[in-house]
C-alpha cells in the first residue's frame, strides 16, 4: 500500500503562521503611528462621551426643525468630541450642525463644496 504524503503541508503551515505574525506586527505598527493614535483617541473620546449619536441627532433636529441626512462623530481641534449632523430644513436648505458633548447645538451654513476629502460623498 502506498502512503500519501503532503510535502507542501509544512510549508503552508509556516506561511500561514508568518502571515498571521506579520499582520499582527502591521496592526501594532498602525496603532503606534500618528494616524493610529488619533484613531484610538477618537474611539476613547467617543466611548466616554455623555451624548450618544441618537441624542445628538435628536438635539440637532429639535433645534433646527430639520431632518437628519447624515451624522458622524469627530474630534474637534481641542481633542474634545463633537457630533456633526447634516440636516435638511423644511424649506429645503441644508445645514451642518455641531453638537458638543454637553448637547449644545451650533448651526453652520453648508458650503457648496461640502466635500471634506473623507470619501463619504458629502
Amino acid at each position: 500500500m502506498q502512503r500519501k504524503t503532503f510535502p507542501n503541508f509544512g510549508k503552508i503551515v509556516l506561511l500561514s503562521a508568518a502571515l498571521v505574525t506579520g499582520g499582527a506586527a502591521l496592526a501594532s505598527a498602525e496603532t503606534t503611528s500618528g494616524e493610529g493614535k488619533e484613531n484610538q483617541m477618537e474611539i476613547q473620546t467617543f466611548l466616554s462621551s455623555p451624548q450618544s449619536l441618537g441624542q445628538a441627532i435628536t438635539a440637532a433636529e429639535g433645534d433646527t426643525g430639520g431632518k437628519a441626512m447624515d451624522a458622524s462623530f469627530d474630534l474637534a481641534k481641542d481633542n474634545s468630541g463633537v457630533y456633526e449632523v447634516e440636516l435638511v430644513k423644511p424649506d429645503g436648505t441644508q445645514v451642518d450642525v455641531i453638537v458638543d458633548a454637553k448637547g449644545a447645538v451650533t448651526v453652520q451654513a453648508m458650503d457648496d463644496d461640502h466635500d471634506d476629502g473623507d470619501n463619504d460623498n458629502d
